[in-house]
């Protein structure tokens, strides 16, 4: 699918929902997010300027963000709001490489149904090899890593209107880790027992004032993380390296 954003053309590859709607974890005033990758032109990529790596509300102009914006809109003939964002091929590789929550999110977004916005052919065949990202070991450091970080975001004092999201998400990234060192293979959605006590944060059912809750949630996430430390990792398989660049040669 061709766009061009300042005269610049591109082809977007994959469009999907994530966050919240992915995960079965939304509520009624939940916005939508959307993330997708795309490859700039060959001549964007030969001229002298660096292409940005990645087109959100955050790195572009207004105005070259409501041209992409408006595109969008009359391609899928729906509106798109401010929650999305685009990924240039390499970032989006590297990341995944790295076994990063939010781009194996991506990857996995079709094992649940209607999430999948667009998937060019030459996307399809990145899916159908998605497990060569997957490394437990790294898995391991990033979701544990996320873990700690929202739960001390939700943590402060000071915390913002996000305080129960981000402690929710706490606890939900563990239970993701979990699941895929279990299973086998990730899912963007957990067990239902597990899904339930994620919302039950994050809509404090428990009826606690701020501080009372991240305090019964880090108990929570303290006897998660022993249960995942505990966890015997599969043997890893090799470096897929020359793989997954060839893959990604294929999208130019």
């Amino acid at each position: 699918m061709k766009l061009t954003v300042n005269g610049k053309g591109l082809t977007l590859h994959f469009l999907t929902v994530v966050g919240s709607t992915l995960h079965n974890l939304n509520g009624l005033n939940s916005d939508r997010d959307v993330k997708g990758v795309f490859t700039w032109d060959q001549d964007v990529v030969n001229g002298l300027a660096t292409p940005a790596e990645q087109l959100d509300n955050k790195n572009m102009r207004k105005e070259d963000r409501a041209e992409l914006m408006a595109q969008l809109n009359e391609k899928f003939n729906t509106e798109f709001d401010e929650d999305l964002d685009l990924f240039e091929g390499r970032k989006f590789f590297k990341n995944s490489m790295k076994s990063d929550p939010n781009m194996l999110d991506m990857l996995f977004a079709n094992t649940v149904p209607d999430m999948v916005l667009f998937c060019s052919d030459k996307f399809a065949k990145v899916l159908e090899k998605r497990d060569l990202f997957v490394n437990l070991e790294l898995a391991k450091k990033r979701f544990l890593g996320m873990s700690f970080n929202t739960l001390k975001l939700g943590s402060k004092q000071n915390a913002g209107k996000n305080k129960f999201k981000d402690l929710a998400k706490s606890l939900q990234s563990l239970f993701s880790f979990m699941n895929m060192v279990e299973s086998g293979e990730f899912s963007p959605r957990l067990k239902e027992s597990q899904r339930q006590e994620v919302l039950a944060v994050k809509n404090n059912t428990f009826f606690k004032e701020h501080m009372d809750l991240a305090n019964l949630v880090k108990t929570m996430r303290d006897g998660l993380e022993e249960d995942c430390e505990a966890l015997e990792l599969p043997t890893q398989q090799g470096d897929n390296f020359e793989e997954l660049n060839e893959l990604l040669l294929t999208l130019s």
